[in-house]
């Protein structure tokens, strides 16, 4: 059986009355509270962890008006992110 065919038999609950979890995100991070130039350590680099919060902190400078720029960096092995615009 196909991958196809096995998603048109799967069956779905449709609930009502769930609440809508807090979105995820940006609330994990104080870009709210950064002025140009502030930076805060966001722990340990790793790739994955670098890329989380590039993402995170591209779409919460996009919500912004004026757009918000940040920049990431891995300094002495940990990941920094500053508020540049």
């Amino acid at each position: 059986m196909s991958v196809e065919n096995k998603a048109k038999k799967m069956e779905y609950i449709i609930e009502k009355n769930i609440p809508l979890s807090k979105k995820g995100c940006c609330s994990d991070y104080p870009f709210e509270k950064m002025k140009i130039g502030d930076s805060f350590i966001v722990g340990k680099h790793s790739r994955c962890l670098s890329q989380k919060i590039a993402n995170a902190s591209t779409q919460f400078g996009k919500r912004k008006t004026p757009i918000w720029k940040f920049s990431v960096r891995k300094i002495d092995n940990k990941i920094r992110i500053w508020r540049t615009q």
